[in-house]
């Protein structure tokens, strides 16, 4: 866990108990890779700097990223969540630093820091589409790159809210998919996956070759599908369904 006073916190989820602390200055934001065993720290440093720490014996290592831009924002005195992800499908780390217009990526192979990696486009209101509460996420269904986005000026806390999906090996907005929230919705602040579609690999298959089969509906009743099998399912925009 991320402390403003002390850095990193290792806390026992079992004891509740703080088994070490680990000082990091700076530190604004944490993502995790669970396939390295590696947790990632963003701070608010003026060269960029992100922090790793092995999940194993905790130890740390500096990395330097080039570039100004790619310090996170100060955001302790707001509710706003660090927009700071892992994505495992790229082995990158996808940053919002200061200015909130774009959202880059750090390579973690190569080392290579692309600023400006997803560009937000304008508003329909004509201003600069800028990053907005949690931000930044990563799709267990597709790993595409959801953002949520405001325009710069004006109400934001009642204005012009969107939702991105974005290619994560491109950073191209995916045609179709943009959510436009209504008017007056207020602090669409964090995006949350639910597990039912991915969990569904371990239905047991029946007679049919192309295993169990059923109708798939939305939340509101609608028929998506009449008779559709697993991989079928799977192949939905990420939402929520009713198998």
């Amino acid at each position: 866990a991320i402390s403003r006073r002390d850095g990193v916190v290792v806390v026992n989820i079992h004891t509740d108990e703080v088994e070490k602390v680990i000082p990091v200055q700076g530190a604004s934001a944490i993502a995790s890779s669970s396939a390295e065993g590696m947790i990632y720290i963003g701070t608010t440093n003026s060269s960029g700097e992100i922090v790793k720490i092995s999940a194993d014996d905790y130890s740390v290592e500096k990395i330097d990223l080039p570039g100004g831009d790619a310090a996170l924002t100060e955001v302790w005195e707001s509710w706003h969540l660090q927009p700071f992800a892992f994505d495992c499908g790229n082995n990158a780390l996808l940053i919002t630093g200061k200015s909130a217009e774009k959202v880059n990526r750090y390579e973690l192979h190569t080392g290579e820091f692309i600023s400006g990696f997803i560009k937000l486009p304008e508003t329909s209101k004509g201003y600069a589409g800028v990053v907005y509460g949690q931000g930044i996420s990563v799709s267990p269904y597709d790993g595409s790159v959801t953002v949520i986005a405001a325009h710069s000026a004006g109400d934001v806390f009642n204005d012009d809210f969107r939702i991105y999906s974005a290619d994560a090996s491109t950073g191209e907005l995916i045609p179709d998919r943009t959510i436009e929230m209504p008017d007056e919705y207020w602090f669409p602040a964090q995006i949350l996956y639910p597990a039912s579609i991915s969990s569904i690999h371990e239905t047991k298959p029946d007679e049919n070759e192309h295993g169990y089969r059923g109708p798939v509906y939305t939340p509101m009743g609608i028929e998506v599908f009449n008779n559709a099998d697993i991989e079928a399912v799977r192949k939905l925009p990420a939402g929520i369904y009713i198998f």
